[in-house]
């Protein structure tokens, strides 16, 4: 559990590598200041796309 995305990782990439560590061992992120918990549909979709809106701004 943590409370804001930003400080987890830095790129896109290890944000997914970092999902795909929990997922396996059975462990889901839970994100309390962005609304952000894995174990929910929702919550996988929306992991996702601040990853990628993240991996947008870091090319710009």
């Amino acid at each position: 559990m943590v409370t804001k995305l930003d400080g987890l990782e830095r790129s896109l990439e290890n944000l997914i590598e970092l999902s795909e560590q929990l997922q396996a061992t059975g462990v889901d992120l839970v994100v309390l200041g962005q609304g952000i918990d894995t174990s929910t549909l929702a919550g996988k979709m929306f992991f996702h796309i601040l990853g990628a809106d993240r991996g947008v701004r870091q090319v710009r």
